[in-house]
């Protein structure tokens, strides 16, 4: 008979979801209950009391990952305020790129999430939201203050610089950066990718 890994007191859909934050760590890959329920020493049956399948695991994953984004920005931007709005976006990108090196499953989770899932569940939608937001009130303001041309579309603009970062987080995350920028590690590499860019971008009209 299987002795359960719980600890005393804790609750099963928290030590489910760290055991599952364990395994995606090892794997790259969010893994399925079954696996969950062996590491804990329980049956699938009793696991499903809390997770009833993988796309629930999935949003509960997400959601973590999301609060502990959002809160790494906030905590950055306050760190570098006051500031420029260009300023302010590399805050947003460098917390972006120290969640991910810190917190590398959960990138993956995202990243592999099926977009279907994500955009029908109201309380993932709030967190990218709540970011999008954000970013869009840097670029209005780097916009009024000159540092974009008037008629710059700024939805696009957002689209372009997540896509750019979620590139270079991806290089990141193999590893791929460095050997492009001999002397440098890949999270100064990404920190400096974002700093070129913003620089191309976010100039004062003449």
């Amino acid at each position: 008979m299987k002795t359960s890994l719980l600890k005393p007191g804790q609750h099963l859909l928290s030590a489910a979801v760290n055991a599952a934050d364990c395994l995606t760590a090892k794997t790259g890959k969010p893994p399925r209950l079954k696996k969950i329920a062996k590491v804990l020493g329980i049956k699938k049956k009793a696991l499903k009391v809390v997770i009833p399948d993988r796309n629930y695991l999935l949003c509960v994953m997400a959601d973590t990952a999301l609060q502990r984004l959002l809160h790494m920005i906030t905590q950055e931007i306050a760190a570098s305020s006051p500031c420029s709005p260009v300023r302010q976006l590399e805050a947003v990108a460098e917390a972006y790129i120290e969640w991910a090196r810190l917190y590398p499953h959960e990138f993956y989770t995202l990243a592999q999430m099926p977009a279907a899932l994500f955009q029908a569940n109201p309380h993932l939608l709030r967190y990218e939201e709540s970011i999008h937001e954000m970013v869009i009130k840097m670029f209005t303001r780097a916009q009024d203050e000159g540092y974009l041309a008037p008629d710059e579309d700024l939805a696009k603009l957002r689209a372009i610089s997540h896509t750019y970062l979620y590139g270079i987080i991806s290089k990141m995350m193999l590893s791929d950066l460095n050997r492009w920028t001999p002397g440098f590690n890949d999270p100064n590499t990404a920190r400096a990718a974002v700093q070129m860019f913003n620089a191309r971008f976010f100039r004062k009209q003449q």
